[in-house]
């Protein structure tokens, strides 16, 4: 059941259009032709990547990319055999497929995602701040080491920062863009929504990494930007 990387992968896209980026899908084939050499950052929330692709992402990395995981990500093949490729396997070890606890659960924002109890609890520290964060749907326990920035309330690591050849992987155990939907707090027929600002500061730790500033920038937390740009 992959319901929980699916509404993970869709409310990424809203946390960083809230940070101002203006994001691109890649297609498994688009990987697997090298276009990630045009990108400096990759987030992955699927299970499943093509063995090919990953290869690919694992060159990428190596090379310098700076790398997004959320809980289990491209811990599985084409064929959902699980497979765990070395960039995935050096944050969330061995045999991850099996290890992750993955619920089955409807996300709709509006009417599921409210009423979901957390698995627990995680406890972030970035840039000198603490908070606190629900786990909800999935959790995978990662490897110890590396810069490890949040915790689960049992003690192990549930977010961290490993250098991997010239780039660097930053791995969550849980999806903290679930969290940010939940704690939006959204109603079924409302718009009154309020997009709490901690769980877009996990996503964009990749963005500090690699320096990545947006083209247009707000004085308003949430608001989304676009650049468009075309022929005279």
């Amino acid at each position: 059941n992959n319901q929980a990387a699916f509404a993970e992968k869709r409310l990424l896209w809203h946390g960083l259009r809230h940070l101002q980026i203006q994001p691109d899908f890649l297609r498994e084939e688009d990987v697997e032709e090298g276009k990630l050499k045009n990108y400096k950052v990759l987030y992955i929330t699927d299970r499943c990547i093509t063995r090919k692709a990953s290869e690919a992402i694992d060159k990428w990395v190596k090379a310098g990319g700076i790398l997004y995981l959320a809980a289990g990500a491209a811990t599985r093949d084409e064929f959902y055999e699980s497979y765990t490729p070395p960039f995935s396997k050096i944050v969330f070890g061995e045999n991850a497929a099996n290890n992750l606890v993955n619920e089955q659960h409807n996300y709709n924002e509006r009417v599921d995602l409210p009423k979901i109890k957390p698995l627990t609890n995680v406890t972030v520290n970035l840039n000198q701040q603490t908070f606190n964060l629900p786990a909800i749907g999935s959790r995978l326990n990662l490897s110890e080491g590396g810069g490890k920035f949040a915790t689960f309330a049992d003690g192990k690591t549930a977010g961290t920062i490993v250098n991997y050849g010239n780039g660097q992987i930053i791995a969550v155990g849980f999806m903290p863009m679930l969290a940010y939907g939940q704690l939006a707090n959204f109603k079924p027929t409302t718009l009154e929504e309020k997009w709490t600002p901690e769980p877009r500061a996990i996503i964009k730790i990749p963005l500090e990494t690699a320096k990545i500033i947006p083209a247009i920038e707000t004085n308003v937390p949430v608001v989304e930007t676009s650049l468009l740009t075309g022929g005279e």
